[in-house]
């Protein structure tokens, strides 16, 4: 700062003869304590103070005693351009009087306004670094040779957790136990990027004693939270990531791409620019300009009218060896809206259109493969547990696999054990929807007041007792699959009107909700109740039953379907074998005795007797007597029973019984081929017995 910024300007001056009275005057109307003196030519000559005139008027001088007799002619000059700091440095006498480059006064600068400026600079110092102090990120805590906190900004109080007010003036290990600060200022030694633990906030500090003129006077610490410079790491990770990410996907694209600024000048190419407009030229070509061919002006086409339209561009181009290619021009705009470069996608059609073409064929391959692996999914329905030897079954699987190719309610009916829930599987596993997921709900085995959460949900605190995250419901949790809603008869009448909303506008809501929740089910029932007779007995609601009814399926009871007893029994037989790791077989009276029982309890009930007769006795085969009193008792099973009148072989008795099996079912069947898989052997095997017990073949 320039002496003249500090100075008194334009002081009141006096001539020399004039009188004490008169400067006197001047004092008391500028209020200033001193005076320069000119002489006639207005030349300055000397400077009267205030000490001036009382040391005048003490030795006995008047008022009215001439200035030139008191005044002092030591003058001390300064010229207005002389730095501050230089004036302090420099001199010790109370004023200074200031000329300008003409030599003339321009000012007066006292010792008072030296110390004012002094003053007011250094205040202005400690009021910049308090501010920085307070603004700076980083925690600063300094203390004094005792310990005591001195310095404490609001990054400190932030971290530490303890307010500025409290800290102040209080020992540092008052309020940072097991501080290193101490041990720094004692041992006078800095240490510098240790981690530290504060309030279960890691920070890495840097500590350092501090000296003034050589002599220790305290040490200050500057820690960070060290989770601020992780997460800028981290950003700095994804950003390299991104940018790694970005140059792959460029780099790999099918399609060439070129990224030019406004110039025409390439920024960016990958491979495929290369591939279609000829090789090295991303390495060796800088600019649109540079390429050879008609190109260059289709692409410097491309690029004014993007710039110019403010918006993609598209042309096709038959390149000079043949190839039909498709460029397109798309502006990048900045913040501020303003195109900073040109995107152009350069895709050769000659290829896509190969690609195209076998892309098609693939898909004609792909559909075709489909229907072969819907005919193999079909014909495995026996593997997986479905047996449909007799013409009813055979006819309800045929029609379950084509309503499976549609999202249509069905309706499944049957006596309780006839295989229903398989039915329904099939159907699933035969839709689109085979990747979701199956959920079957019994509707009577639920109690009443808790089927309508099960099946629709709650939310948090909807009711007394619930789950406080709240719960999904089963037709929710059946969302892009299948929900099997087994004994719908059973449905509550209540529920029965929210279950029709949600199939008809496939929209549900949870209890104490008002949150819509959209469907993606297909809904299948089950039941073994005669639903309309139940509806036109106010039981069960019509207009539910007509919209489940949509594809009635009904199964028969087993005992209607006679030819599948034989294979359900060997089926069952070979499970329970390889579960219980057995080896056992079926003596063929017992067939007889299958085929003849009612079967009340229907595929369900074969299946268990099958596996108690296997498991309850020890014998290899499973005789007639292994079967419960029902299959042996009056009726038409005790009619046909077998007299053993005389002992002969064994194997004589097995061939008898094996001729009049095949006899049977040859009487059944008409068909030798049907013969055969109703006895479970092959096609040969029959052939060759109807042969060997001369029976015939037709």
């Amino acid at each position: 700062m320039q002496v003249k910024k500090l100075m008194m300007p334009n002081p009141q001056h006096i001539f020399c003869n004039q009188t004490l009275r008169e400067a006197a005057d001047i004092y008391i109307s500028c209020q200033v304590n001193c005076t320069p003196v000119l002489n006639d030519h207005q030349k300055i000559v000397g400077i009267l103070t205030v000490s001036d005139v009382l040391k005048a008027l003490y030795n006995g001088a008047g008022m009215d005693t001439p200035v030139k007799d008191v005044m002092s002619t030591e003058l001390l000059t300064i010229d207005e351009d002389t730095n501050f700091e230089d004036v302090i440095c420099s001199t010790s006498v109370e004023r200074l009087l200031v000329l300008n480059r003409e030599q003339k006064l321009i000012g007066i600068l006292s010792r008072i306004e030296l110390i004012k400026k002094v003053f007011e600079t250094l205040q202005e110092t400690r009021n910049d670094l308090s501010m920085i102090l307070e603004a700076v990120h980083n925690a600063i805590i300094a203390i004094d040779r005792k310990g005591i906190i001195r310095l404490y900004n609001p990054a400190a109080e932030r971290i530490i957790g303890v307010p500025r007010v409290e800290a102040l003036g209080q020992p540092i290990e008052k309020i940072i136990p097991n501080t290193k600060l101490l041990d720094v200022l004692h041992q006078e030694k800095s240490n510098f990027g240790q981690k530290w633990t504060i309030h279960d906030t890691v920070v890495v500090a840097n500590r350092s004693p501090v000296y003034y003129k050589g002599e220790l006077i305290g040490a200050v610490s500057v820690f960070q939270d060290i989770s601020e410079l992780e997460a800028v790491q981290q950003q700095l990770d994804q950003v390299r990531e991104l940018n790694a990410e970005l140059k792959s996907i460029i780099e790999t694209s099918y399609d060439g791409i070129l990224v030019v600024d406004l110039d025409g000048k390439i920024l960016r190419g990958n491979s495929g620019c290369e591939k279609i407009l000829g090789a090295g030229l991303c390495q060796n070509i800088q600019r649109i300009s540079e390429l050879s061919g008609n190109i260059k002006d289709v692409l410097q086409s491309i690029i004014n009218n993007s710039i110019n339209r403010r918006c993609s561009v598209t042309v096709t181009h038959t390149t000079d060896d043949g190839k039909e290619i498709l460029i397109t021009g798309t502006p990048d705009f900045n913040e501020d809206v303003e195109i900073a470069r040109i995107i152009i996608n350069i895709r050769d059609m000659t290829e896509l259109n190969i690609l195209q073409e076998e892309v098609q064929r693939s898909k004609d391959e792909t559909a075709r493969v489909a229907e072969e692996l819907k005919e193999l999914r079909a014909k495995q329905l026996e593997v997986e547990g479905v047996i449909s030897k007799s013409t009813e079954m055979r006819q309800i699987m045929e029609l379950a696999c084509t309503v499976a190719r549609v999202d249509s309610t069905v309706l499944i009916t049957g006596e309780s054990g006839a295989g229903k829930e398989v039915v329904a599987k099939i159907i699933h596993q035969a839709s689109k929807r085979q990747e979701g997921p199956f959920i079957k709900v019994n509707c009577g085995a639920i109690p009443e007041n808790l089927l309508e959460s099960e099946l629709f949900g709650y939310e948090k605190g909807a009711f007394t007792g619930a789950n406080k995250e709240g719960k999904m419901g089963l037709i929710e949790v059946a969302n892009n699959g299948t929900l099997l809603l087994d004994e719908i008869g059973d449905l509550p009448l209540n529920l029965q009107v929210k279950l029709l909303r949600a199939i008809q506008e496939r929209v549900i809501y949870r209890i104490g909700s008002v949150k819509p929740i959209t469907l993606n089910v297909r809904f299948i029932a089950a039941t073994n109740k005669d639903l309309l007779a139940m509806s036109k007995e106010g039981k069960f609601r019509e207009d539910l039953y007509y919209r489940l009814n949509v594809v009635p399926i009904h199964i028969p009871p087993l005992r209607k379907r006679k030819a599948d007893i034989l294979p359900l029994t060997l089926h069952f037989l070979a499970k329970f074998n390889k579960l219980y790791n057995l080896n056992k077989q079926i003596f063929p009276e017992v067939f007889r005795h299958l085929e003849e029982y009612d079967w009340p309890g229907n595929v369900r009930e074969l299946e268990n007797i099958i596996e108690r007769a296997l498991v309850m006795y020890l014998e290899p085969m499973v005789l007639p007597e292994h079967l419960p009193g029902s299959f042996l008792g009056t009726g038409k099973a005790a009619k046909v029973e077998v007299r053993v009148k005389e002992i002969i072989q064994l194997k004589e008795a097995g061939e008898i019984v094996e001729r009049e099996l095949i006899a049977k079912a040859m009487e059944s069947y008409r068909s030798s081929r049907k013969a055969a898989e109703a006895l479970g052997v092959t096609h040969t095997t029959i052939l060759r017995k109807l042969k060997q017990f001369n029976l015939g073949i037709n």
